[in-house]
């Protein structure tokens, strides 16, 4: 049942002209501070992948493809729905971990080398390895 609510009795609490104003201080206040934008677009994408996860035997009342994104966003206060969805998404991720396992890859051989390099500018020193003294 609909909220009663002053003047606006019976209306639903959507088109409430507080509820509406409310909705817009938030996406305001959402769109200009960036940690806030930055993790509401995390919570959305977190969502879409988490909906588009359900068992087969949802998919009828959890299909993803019926999910209207735009509507989405607005619950997470964002003016617009966050890039990186769908089929780009998960290539441009997977590109990301293989760069991101590359460059693991080469700390963890630098580290087993036993040596350290130094960066001055655009030269790079190579320091002896140090040898921890034994007390006998």
């Amino acid at each position: 049942e609909t909220p009663k609510v002053g003047k606006r009795a019976g209306q639903p609490v959507e088109n409430h002209p507080l509820a509406w104003d409310l909705q817009q201080r938030l996406v305001k206040c959402v769109a200009t501070n960036s940690r806030s934008k930055e993790m509401a677009q995390c919570a959305f994408r977190t969502f879409v992948r988490a909906y588009s996860t359900h068992p087969r035997e949802l998919k009828p009342v959890f299909h993803p493809k019926r999910l209207h994104l735009g509507h989405l966003a607005q619950s997470f206060n964002l003016r617009d729905t966050p890039t990186m969805m769908g089929q780009s998404a998960s290539k441009a991720e997977k590109v990301r971990r293989q760069k991101d396992a590359q460059v693991a890859a080469k700390n963890n051989e630098k580290k087993r080398s036993g040596s350290r390099t130094l960066h001055t500018g655009a030269s790079k020193l190579k320091l002896i390895p140090t040898v921890k003294k034994r007390r006998i």
